[in-house]
């Protein structure tokens, strides 16, 4: 049987090395239960591209750029080619980003390589406090998350208070075949229960999975 593995993408900041990032590792370390690697495309405040392991995580981190906008650039534009050669050794079978500008490239990526795309929303992203980045930034992120939630294959909220805020805040018309994945444990993919729901645009049918096991994890279409 051939290895499952994933591709999270985040420009969030991590350390050097990645097992500093011990709330992440944890999660992660429970997520290996289903995923034989996984591997972390993100940032780190470094003038360099740094490469870390950590038991069967692999973390690539690229350079912060300091502009926002700029970093997103870069970001999306040197992590097409790191990318590229990681998937040569790992042939991902999901792309998973958790922020607007990682997002981009998850997207990207999964239609180049013909993958399955999740956008993990959280709480920030469709209410960012505009005192954090400014009016203009905060209405660029709405609009962007907004735009990819779209056109992701799968939605993964990590909060059950998320579940309304994607139903009211995102058209769902163009999702008719796609599902919502709410979960609502730290470690996903296996360790307590999850809840697929069907889009309920289209159909008010739901369809519940509780799981202890990998074995009983919903396989992806």
């Amino acid at each position: 049987m051939a290895n499952k593995n994933i591709c999270l993408i985040s420009r969030s900041s991590y350390p050097f090395p990645i097992s500093k990032h011990t709330q992440n590792m944890q999660t992660f370390e429970g997520w290996m239960r289903f995923w034989e690697n996984i591997i972390i495309v993100s940032q780190c405040d470094s003038n360099k591209i740094q490469r870390s392991y950590h038991k069967r995580i692999y973390g690539v981190l690229l350079p912060l750029i300091l502009n926002k906008y700029l970093n997103v650039i870069y970001f999306t534009f040197f992590g097409i080619f790191e990318i590229r050669k990681l998937f040569k050794k790992y042939n991902f079978e999901i792309f998973q980003a958790s922020d607007a500008g990682g997002a981009i490239l998850a997207l990207l990526v999964s239609r180049i390589y013909r993958k399955k795309f999740i956008f993990e929303v959280q709480g920030d992203i469709f209410d960012y406090p505009s005192k954090v980045g400014g009016k203009t930034h905060s209405t660029l992120v709405k609009y962007f998350s907004k735009a990819l939630v779209k056109r992701a294959d799968y939605i993964r909220i990590v909060s059950p208070f998320l579940y309304g805020v994607i139903t009211d805040g995102v058209d769902f018309h163009s999702l008719s075949l796609k599902f919502v994945m709410s979960n609502f444990s730290l470690n996903s993919f296996g360790r307590t229960s999850s809840r697929f729901v069907r889009n309920p645009v289209a159909s008010t049918t739901k369809l519940e999975a509780k799981f202890n096991s990998t074995s009983n994890v919903p396989k992806f279409p």
